[in-house]
Formats: C-alpha cells, structure tokens, sequence
C-alpha cells in the first residue's frame, strides 16, 4: 500500500463531509493516507500539518475537532509532558483508509486508488492551492469510475461543481494545465477540451515514484526543517519571556537592573528546552517566594546565577 491509497466514493455521498470546507477535506485525505501508509496507528504534530498545508495550527485542531465529531477519526490530543513539553495528536483510527473498510455505493466503485506521491507532489506546488488539489483528486475518483479502453473520459461542468463543492472547478482545471511547473515527462498531467456543458480529458497521467519503495517520505525533509527552524524560533521567544519576567522580579525585589551573563543565558535555554517554559518559570516563582535559600554563589541576591546554580546543587528539583 506505499504507493497509493484508497478515496472511499462513500465520502462524495456523506452530507456531513461535503458541509466540511476543502481544506478540511484535503487534511482528512492526508490522514487516509497517513493511517494507509502505517497501517493504522500514527502520531503527527498539528505544526507538521500546518506547514504542509500553508494554514495555521488553529484551522488543523478545528478541522480535526469537526472530523471528530462527524466519526471520520478517533484520537488522542496531544498533552504538556513532563516540563511543559507539547505531545503531538495520536490518530488512533481513520474511517475508510483500508480499501477493505470502504462500503459499497449504488452507482459508484467502491473507492478509487489516489497516486500518494502525485498527491504529496501536488501539496508541494506553491502555485497550488487546496481548491485545486481537491478537484484534481475529484477528477481522479471520477476517471476510475467511468473507465475506458482509451483512457479517455469526460464529466459535466455541474456534476464537478457539485462534487467538488467548488464554483470555480472548471478554472482550476484550466491553472493546473496551464501552470504545472515541471510536468508529467516536461509535458501535461492531461489534455482536456472544454465543451459547453462537459469537459473531456485525455492522456490522464501521474508522476512516477522516485523509488520504488518509501515515498511518503521524499518531502518530509523539508517539512522537518521549517519544523526545526519554527522550533528554534519558539526557543528564542521562551527564553526572551523567561528572562524578561526574570529581570522585572529581580528589580522589584532589588530596586535595581539584574545583569545577566552570555553563559547564564545558554544554561536557562537549556533548562527550557529539556522541562519546559512552564516549569522553569514555576521554579523561578518558587525561588523569589522562598525566604532562606542557600548561598552557593557568596551572595544573598536572588541573582540568575544563584537560581541556576540551586538548580544544578537539586535544591529545586525540575523533574518534580
């Protein structure tokens, strides 16, 4: 199953999935794919899906919520780990992933065998966008149902518009011809004519696999890196928060600017990275509160060196 997965035709007759907007019918197809690929089972972080989709975190977790509630999928939500740590979503379960979990429909196949890499390929495309995914996966899904000898098939203008969803199916057609960047052998995905009321197409083709085994993963290194670079970016942002709380409590405490070391810096981002920005900055509320500490820096100022140094000592245990 690596090198396709299965688009239940029960989905085109599901009022509650065709209420769903296309962004949220693209990611629940990227999740059929995702559970096809691993054979159940799986965990990804709503940032992974985010930055595959070019949307925010908020319209994932909303769209994962509404495919919940329709009884599309089954997870468990990430939680804050020990130190403040965010866990990425485990889907436990995604309906009609298995082509043998696809139920029978009256005038349909059953489903049709999406292209994975063609699918990732296209996700990939900036010139793209979600629309133009969905009617390309529609167009798909149609051509598999009404096969012929030639390759060739045709579907009407409202039957697109009232599968896809989308009032301007037949432009989009029209932008993935006219802007594929690099093209099936440097030529056309498909030849189409637009008719009045129907489209024909022709020589429908796909990309071939860049091996010919895992191919889910030919795009996952750069979605790793911007995963990366957002990551890092967080870091920076925490550890400017932790010690911009650090310095207005200190001054309150001191009636005076608390000087902070390059290498005091580099110990506090560590500490956030391994527990968290949560139960670092718990710890430091717990530190200004405490009225007797130890004085293993010589100094009774309630200094970052101070805090830095009961930490490593097990005054202030972290893991707790």
């Amino acid at each position: 199953m690596i090198n396709w997965f299965p688009l239940a035709s029960k989905l085109y007759t599901r009022k509650d999935f065709n209420n769903l907007p296309i962004t949220g019918k693209v990611y629940f197809l990227e999740l059929v794919s995702q559970s096809n690929y691993y054979k159940g089972e799986f965990y990804k972080s709503d940032d992974y899906f985010a930055i595959k989709f070019g949307v925010s975190t908020k319209t994932i977790r909303r769209h994962r919520k509404k495919l919940t509630e329709i009884g599309l999928i089954n997870t468990k939500p990430g939680q804050f780990g020990k130190g403040g740590q965010n866990l990425a979503t485990t889907y436990l379960t995604v309906s009609y992933s298995n082509d043998k979990d696809c139920p029978a429909v009256d005038d349909y196949i059953n489903f049709a065998r999406i292209h994975r890499y063609s699918f990732n390929t296209m996700l990939q495309i900036k010139e793209f966008n979600l629309n133009d995914v969905w009617v390309w996966v529609t167009l798909w899904w149609w051509k598999q149902n009404k096969p012929t000898d030639n390759n060739e098939f045709f579907i009407t203008k409202k039957e697109l518009e009232r599968l896809t969803g989308y009032g301007q199916a037949v432009e989009s057609i029209e932008k993935i011809y006219q802007t594929w960047p690099f093209g099936y052998d440097k030529g056309k995905l498909f030849q189409y004519k637009e008719k009045h009321h129907k489209i024909n197409f022709s020589d429908w083709a796909f990309f071939a696999d860049p091996t010919e085994s895992d191919n889910t993963d030919t795009f996952e290194p750069e979605i790793q890196r911007q995963l990366e670079t957002k990551r890092n970016q967080e870091d920076k942002k925490d550890l400017k928060q932790f010690l911009q709380y650090f310095k207005r409590e200190y001054r309150k405490l001191h009636n005076k600017n608390c000087n902070i070391s390059s290498y005091q810096k580099t110990l506090i981002n560590n500490l956030i990275e391994e527990h968290g920005l949560k139960t670092v900055k718990d710890t430091a509320k717990k530190y200004f509160n405490t009225d007797i500490l130890l004085e293993p820096t010589g100094t009774k100022r309630k200094s970052l060196a101070r805090f830095t140094r009961l930490i490593q000592e097990g005054y202030f245990n972290l893991s707790d």
